[in-house]
């Protein structure tokens, strides 16, 4: 017998040399990314517009309208949702916060009576001075300083105004781009595909397709139902922040059992 020790299988050297180049590769997309976040934030959120509402242009083109001025008008029907949405929100939130800072001392010294009558625990008086409706405001004066200096800073200059602007316009652009000339980019990732795995990949793509986009389509309907049922409940009883309460709540939904434990905790 030999004491010569075998060489290695070249299959399992194959083998090894692909899973180095996979973990070589997934290093690189993690450090380009990493990198390029400002720059890809804005074409992965027009991608997933246009991926959600590629259903629906699709039934305009069968119906006959241009996918130009399809994808025009839903994107700017989506926009115009989206900003509705936003200030109709926006000072209900900001009204109900307000509300919120006011009653927070008298929540507090309800809960130090509610906590000494039941568990005889009695909260300190130094925690229940420190929630007075005077040191609030003070907390949040002092507060707004450095975040008003700090968004200043970033938003400071015409420069600084015209990157922001020009990122959040490159979204609707991108994401019209993406609905347009959404065939042409499936039939050119399937021109990468090797032909003779062209027809597998196909079957397992659209099936993918299928499934997660049905789940998406599917969850963001259900999440933003719940959420405004859960603002408008909310609403309805009285509960303090129960707009952005409800909205989280919905939101919180999307992950199995965490909106229905939360939304039944707070309530």
């Amino acid at each position: 017998m030999s004491d010569r020790e075998h060489p290695p299988n070249l299959k399992q050297v194959l083998s090894l040399l692909r899973w180095l180049l996979i973990m070589t590769f997934v290093v690189l997309g993690y450090v380009v990314l990493k990198y390029l976040t400002h720059v890809l934030a804005p074409i992965l959120a027009a991608l997933g517009i246009a991926y959600l509402l590629n259903p629906v242009l699709e039934l305009l083109v069968r119906r006959g309208l241009s996918r130009p001025l399809g994808a025009g008008i839903l994107l700017i029907s989506f926009i115009g949702l989206i900003a509705t949405a936003i200030t109709l929100a926006a000072p209900a939130i900001a009204e109900q916060v307000r509300e919120f800072i006011a009653d927070l001392p008298r929540m507090v010294a309800n809960v130090s009576l509610w906590a000494e009558d039941r568990f005889g625990v009695e909260i300190p008086h130094e925690w229940r001075n420190e929630v007075t409706h005077e040191r609030l405001q003070q907390a949040f004066s002092a507060g707004s300083g450095p975040i008003g200096a700090v968004a200043s800073a970033a938003v400071g200059g015409v420069f600084s105004v015209v990157a922001v602007l020009a990122e959040l316009l490159l979204v609707p652009v991108f994401a019209f781009y993406f609905m347009v000339d959404f065939p042409n980019l499936l039939t050119r990732i399937e021109h990468m595909i090797p032909p003779r795995r062209r027809s597998e990949v196909r079957e397992v793509i659209r099936e993918i397709d299928r499934v997660v986009a049905g789940w998406v389509r599917g969850q963001a309907i259900v999440t933003s139902i719940l959420a405004v049922l859960y603002a408008i409940a909310f609403t309805i009883v009285g509960m303090p922040l129960s707009v952005p309460i409800g909205l989280l709540v919905g939101a919180l939904t999307v992950i199995p059992f965490v909106g229905t434990f939360v939304g039944a905790a707070i309530a």
